[in-house]
């Protein structure tokens, strides 16, 4: 049996405990986000990370402020 792979980071805080300081790739999408490879979102985050790259996920971010993408609870 396989190890599952761990959910990609959607906070900078789980970033780091990973030892990502900053991500190179930062997907934003407007649905929840689920790690499963029938989900587009998780499937391209799994690419980029077999590509040695680091990817985040801004999940469901609210179109009317720019809150979600300045603050260190979500990706950025």
């Amino acid at each position: 049996m396989r190890d599952r792979p761990r959910p990609l980071p959607v906070s900078l805080q789980e970033a780091r405990r990973r030892g990502i300081e900053e991500f190179d790739v930062i997907q934003v999408t407007g649905d929840a986000y689920v790690d499963h490879p029938s989900f587009g979102t998780a499937v391209r985050g799994r690419i980029l990370l077999d590509a040695g790259r680091s990817a985040g996920i801004i999940f469901l971010p609210d179109r009317n402020s720019d809150a979600d993408f300045k603050r260190p609870s979500q990706a950025v």
